[in-house]
């Protein structure tokens, strides 16, 4: 019998990794640091310039290859060199996606040039995302009149006055300046983040004015701001985060949102005392406060925004509802989430929390979907476990459909909180427990229940705890 002959292999197959198509090769040279990427520039002549069609260049100094017994002063010259370097060698004609810099600042002279030369560079390259962060230098040089270095980059928005491609500039520990000439816009921005900048009142409300087009704003880390606006048609998208007035009981404080197409708020730890405007609009929500901080001025600075929320969807909050429920934020007994069909609550099931969610549920006549995240609680919010079957209550969710359980560890309060759910009104049809970290629970894994394959509440509780006794991935 005739030897077959041997299948030629296809010419169009890759046999090396140069036979691959430029663009995956780039999408390789994407996923490894930026240093490691220029350096496949000597594999080859075909790997020489490769590099160059990067759509992203992140400079980190915490990723840069250092000798520990090198000073840091040492450190941020040759990195600030190789960022320079980097930047000669690329042309700019070719254009970028996002620029990311990540760098320890001290605002001598030669590296306040310095970066503004690569901002430039950046922007050059027609720029999409523009992300520049600074940490703070250890120990500040003193100038010859003896006056400190500042440890923040003068931002000069006047560098983006005819930019039209940045659509996305996040900016840390940066002191922004202003544009001298009112009638400037900054049409193409489209997401702003701010964290730890200085700014005044004035000057922040004046700045989202001037971004007639965005739709997302971060402000995160503020120190003495005091009254300020957002005012903003197209905003969507909005977070607030860790923002603490120079005086804790400062009830003058206040914050005053205008915004028709807000669809999102996040605010976590930001404590004003007043809030204005109207948030009937916002779909999805999330507040959060510190644990331990309950009461008084910080309260208020949580159940406020709250009360706004009329219209929304979907809502994650601490469970902090008993005193909502019966504080004077609240408009007026009328009061319901009429569109909440998502909750989600950070809570211990402390016998005051299960009291307020009780509450709560009586205002969200349409809720569908019921999250409970464990969260550890102090030993004070902790002593009303005694007592909670000593005082029953009753959880009436006639619409309630699936109950999610994160965190789980398995207790007898968890079993409990599980029954008391299905006890009244109620058209649950599936339950879901995610364990906690294996050494806090004896769950192997998450477990879904399919209530619909049974006959009963009761029956589907006792199912429930068979797989507590005998875990089951």
């Amino acid at each position: 019998m005739a030897e077959q002959p041997v299948a030629k292999r296809p010419a169009t197959q890759p046999t090396t990794i140069d036979d691959l198509p430029e663009n995956l090769l780039i999408r390789i040279l994407s996923l490894l640091p930026l240093i490691s990427a220029i350096q496949t520039s000597f594999i080859s002549r075909k790997w020489r310039n490769l590099w160059h069609s990067l759509p992203s260049l992140k400079f980190k100094i915490t990723k840069f290859p250092r000798n520990p017994a090198s000073p840091l002063s040492l450190i941020v010259q040759q990195f600030s060199d190789f960022v320079s370097q980097t930047l000669i060698n690329r042309p700019n004609t070719l254009p970028l996606r996002k620029f990311s810099l990540l760098f320890l600042y001290s605002s001598n002279h030669r590296y306040r040039s310095l970066v503004t030369t690569w901002l430039r560079y950046a922007l050059d390259c027609s720029v999409k995302e523009l992300n520049f962060r600074f940490a703070v230098y250890p120990k500040r040089r003193e100038n010859n009149d003896g006056s400190e270095n500042s440890p923040y980059y003068d931002f000069h928005l006047s560098d983006l006055m005819n930019n039209t491609s940045v659509i996305r500039l996040m900016l840390c520990r940066c002191e922004i300046i202003m544009p001298s000439r009112n009638l400037v816009r900054f049409e193409s921005l489209r997401s702003l983040e701010l964290v730890e900048v200085d700014l005044s009142d004035e000057l922040l409300s004046d700045l989202i004015l001037r971004c007639e087009n965005l739709k997302k704003l971060v402000l995160r880390q503020f120190h003495g701001l005091r009254k300020f606006r957002i005012v903003s048609e197209k905003l969507q998208d909005l977070e607030l985060s860790r923002y603490y007035v120079e005086n804790a009981e400062d009830f003058d404080s206040s914050v005053e949102i205008c915004t028709p197409n807000l669809s999102r708020i996040e605010i976590r730890y930001f404590y004003v005392a007043n809030y204005k405007g109207d948030l009937s609009s916002v779909v999805e929500a999330e507040l959060r406060l510190l644990e331990r901080e309950t009461e008084g001025y910080i309260f208020q600075c949580w159940s406020k925004p709250m009360s706004l929320l009329t219209g929304v969807q979907r809502l994650t909050v601490q469970n902090n509802l008993l005193l909502f429920i019966h504080s004077e934020m609240k408009p007026d007994e009328s009061f319901q989430f009429k569109n909440l069909k998502h909750l989600e609550l950070k809570t211990g099931y402390t016998h005051s929390e299960m009291v307020g969610l009780a509450a709560l549920l009586m205002q969200a006549p349409v809720l569908e979907t019921l999250v409970l995240d464990y969260v550890y609680q102090t030993e004070k919010e902790a002593s009303f476990c005694d007592d909670f079957k000593a005082r029953p209550f009753t959880f009436d969710i006639p619409t309630l459909q699936e109950v999610k359980m994160t965190n789980f560890r398995n207790t007898d309060l968890e079993y409990h909180v599980l029954a008391l759910l299905g006890r009244e009104k109620v058209v649950l049809n599936k339950v879901v427990l995610v364990p906690a970290k294996p050494e806090r629970s004896s769950l192997s894994g998450p477990m879904v229940f399919d209530l619909t394959a049974y006959e009963d509440w009761t029956s589907a509780i006792a199912a429930l705890l068979r797989h507590r006794l005998v875990p089951q991935k």
